[in-house]
Order: C-alpha cells, then structure tokens, then sequence
C-alpha cells in the first residue's frame, strides 16, 4: 500500500480573525477525513491557537467553532507546528502547555516540512 498523500498548510490568522483561521482548519481536517497526512504550520498570529482555550467561543459563519476544528484536527492525527519565533514574540515560550498536537518546531523545520509535503497551501 502507498503512503498517503502529504499537505502542510502555512496559516498565517489567529483568532481575532475567525473565517481567515477557520478555512485552513477546515480543509486541513477535510484532507485528514479523506486519508491524507496533515501539517499545519503555525506562524505570527495563528500561534495562538496552539494553546488550549485560545480558539473557544470562535467561530465564523458557515464554518464549525473553530475550536471543534482543532479538536478534530487533532484526533485525527493531524500535527501544528508552532513557529518558535512567531511564538517567543507573543510570549509563548517552549514551557508553555500547548495542545497534545502542537509542537515547535527547530529552525529551519518548515523547509523539512514543505520538502517532505506533497502539496503546500498558504493561508
């Protein structure tokens, strides 16, 4: 059997801009229903939502909160990886309890990342 299909999506929104940080989660748990392998990767605002409560209360029209995305997202298997600079800027230090699918990442670990993907998607 082959390997599945590989996307990592570049998410740039955080939550005070709920339909730009809901359309990424929602394809990127689309792709995981469908049997592909899924990276989001986590720069400047969208850092934020590698915390627990950070997507609560959440959501954009016609999407589901966006904190049920990420709930998703990550039973599936999805992965975030969290920009360390991006972090460190808004005071999340690698200390800090992120969700059980989030990660920072070492330098240089996106390029790894968009090497090993099949497809890149940048929101």
């Amino acid at each position: 059997m082959s390997e599945p299909q590989r996307f990592l999506f570049m998410m740039t929104h955080g939550p005070a801009e709920p339909e730009l940080a809901s359309m990424p989660m929602a394809m990127a748990v689309g792709a995981l229903r469908s049997g592909r392998a899924v990276a989001v990767g986590l720069q400047g605002p969208a850092v934020d939502l590698a915390l627990p409560g950070r997507a609560e209360g959440v959501a954009a029209p016609g999407f589901a909160p966006l904190a049920d995305l990420l709930a998703e997202f990550g039973r599936l298997g999805g992965r975030l990886l969290v920009c360390p600079a991006s972090a460190s800027g808004r005071g999340i230090g690698p200390a800090a309890g992120l969700l059980p699918a989030a990660a920072m990442v070492v330098p240089g670990g996106f390029f790894t990342e968009m090497d090993a993907a099949d497809r890149v998607l940048y929101y």
